[in-house]
């Protein structure tokens, strides 16, 4: 498939399109933000074409689940995109007007996902070695940025995400190192040297046009929980955190959200971000009702409310001692069983299982083999999330499974949602009398066997 012609119909459509090689799914979607903006059925040979009229400049996602990346439009752009999804970050390429400064951010990502290793190593030197390791990649890719300024012209606009995405992963690195190092709760100062906060001089606390880029979300937030955690160092007597977790901890975080950023957008995200991440950390109810009724003060965005409002309610359903709820799912004859019933009388392990993740679903596999033989009194359930019947059969008979515990969820999503499945690691301890003992498990945990006994 080649380059459509630039030229199109209005002076602010864009054509966007290309191929996918080895598709999980059928549907290419195009996101703004969060939003879902169009969307298009892959063509018999793979290929896809959109055509976005009067789209507004700036920064969006295409989804080919279960990955995505970023793309950046301008008025009169015609992109073509090549991607392999057994490889996709790789292998993705862009082509056409438009296409240098696609594949300018395709590259600084996959530098950026390379370093990450890189960057976790750093944390363990001292601050100014640390200093000079960070700003040693960030030149690399201002260099790279600068080059190709030279090469093409290029808007303000894309200016700002191109700096973003070389300097967030950096920014985040240096708010993180603190965080991470502080050791104990005295630990106000690391010996941190002169000016090693300047970067913040650089971040706009508002900014709408980055608000949806993953990097930019993800270094506020590390700056949230960088400053809270030692503003409360200085301003509270008592112990005041030790997690980033703790209700004390994230009271702060919110306080610290609502006063800090003035745009209501980007505050709600933030918010919203920091009312999941606690959430899904948390079974104590006074915790939980005392986060929600500060957070509800505070949200502006009522479909937001009411989405956390909801999480918050399931996190209180499936907290320690509460009964398991009624879960229903699809045994390997096809038919419809009561996971609680199923159950009753015994100790057992619940956890969760993707086809395309193919690492996790074999190492979830060899561990719990492992475990079926020191506690042979716990049953271990492993529940899919695959729509296709047929399909989950023919797993389980390729990979030697014992159906007596292999089952298949027949709605994941409102499944995900009843029981806050966040992460597909996460895993159930139940009670033989049917409670939940605990309900925020990763079977991958080093101490895991520790909640068996």
């Amino acid at each position: 498939m080649s380059a459509c012609n630039s030229n199109s119909d209005s002076d602010g459509d864009v054509y966007f399109g290309g191929v996918v090689i080895n598709p999980y799914d059928k549907w290419v979607y195009l996101y703004e933000g969060e939003k879902v903006i169009d969307s298009v059925l892959l063509n018999k040979d793979n290929s896809f074409m959109f055509h976005l009229k009067e789209i507004p400049t700036g920064l969006y996602r295409f989804v080919v689940k279960p990955e995505y990346q970023y793309v950046f439009f301008e008025p009169g752009d015609s992109l073509m995109v090549y991607v392999n999804t057994l490889d996709f970050d790789e292998s993705l390429v862009f082509s056409g007007n438009g296409d240098e400064k696609n594949n300018f951010l395709s590259e600084i990502f996959l530098k950026n996902e390379k370093e990450t290793d890189k960057i976790v190593s750093f944390y363990q030197l001292p601050a100014d070695a640390f200093v000079r390791k960070m700003d040693s990649l960030r030149t690399l890719k201002i260099k790279e940025l600068e080059k190709l300024k030279k090469e093409i012209a290029i808007s303000d606009r894309f200016e700002k995400v191109a700096m973003g995405s070389v300097n967030f992963i950096n920014f985040r690195a240096r708010e993180l190192y603190p965080f991470i190092n502080a050791s104990h709760i005295e630990t106000a100062s690391l010996n941190l040297p002169d000016g090693y906060y300047d970067f913040r001089k650089e971040v706009d606390m508002d900014d709408t046009i980055l608000m949806s880029y993953y990097s930019y979300k993800k270094y506020l937030v590390s700056y949230m929980n960088n400053v809270s955690y030692f503003k409360c160092l200085t301003d509270c007597k008592s112990q005041p955190t030790s997690t980033k977790f703790s209700i004390h901890h994230n009271l702060h975080k919110l306080s610290l959200i609502d006063s800090l950023i003035v745009n209501t957008n980007v505050k709600d995200m933030l918010l919203q971000d920091s009312a999941v991440s606690f959430l899904i950390n948390e079974e104590d109810s006074t915790a939980i009702n005392e986060f929600m009724h500060k957070f509800d003060g505070i949200i502006q965005n009522q479909e937001i409310k009411m989405d956390i409002d909801g999480l918050a309610e399931n996190v209180l359903r499936i907290s320690k001692g509460s009964n398991l709820p009624d879960i229903w799912v699809a045994n390997a004859n096809g038919e419809t069983v009561n996971l609680m019933q199923m159950l009753k009388g015994h100790e057992a392990v619940i956890c969760f299982w993707d086809s395309n993740l193919i690492g996790h679903f074999k190492n979830e596999h060899e561990k719990i083999a492992e475990l079926k033989q020191d506690f042979p009194n716990i049953k271990f359930i492993t529940i899919s999330t695959s729509a296709n019947h047929e399909q989950w059969l023919g797993e389980i008979s390729d990979n030697k499974l014992d159906v007596s515990t292999e089952f298949r969820a027949l709605d994941f999503k409102k499944l995900s949602e009843d029981l806050v499945i966040k992460n597909i690691t996460k895993t159930f301890l139940i009670n033989s009398d049917g409670t939940i003992k605990d309900s925020s498990l990763n079977l991958f945990d080093p101490v895991f066997e520790t909640y068996l006994k």
